[in-house]
């Protein structure tokens, strides 16, 4: 059986339903940001994303450094505990 994309599941229909729900996760020309101690930025550098359906190519996604990683998670770890301890909800 050959391998087939879900018709509305094509990455550029996916990519656009994510813009439009997070507009400020991308640039203006649709680069994909990461979220870096609270803020949408492009360290690091681009690489290449192919479909294995088809071989198309899906975008460039942004890759850091394991600093910059590390520095991330440790970030979304505090709000995290932040969150889990606010009795207010």
């Amino acid at each position: 059986m050959s391998k087939m994309i879900a018709p509305g599941k094509e990455w550029p229909t996916l990519l656009r339903q994510l813009q439009n729900a997070l507009p400020e996760a991308f640039t203006s020309d649709g680069t994909v940001l990461n979220l870096i101690e609270g803020g949408w930025s492009a360290p690091g550098h681009g690489k290449m994303y192919f479909t294995p359906v088809d071989g198309s190519q899906l975008g460039t996604m942004p890759m850091i450094d394991l600093d910059t990683a590390k520095r991330a998670v440790r970030y979304a770890g505090q709000g995290a505990r932040g969150v889990g301890n606010d009795r207010s909800r």
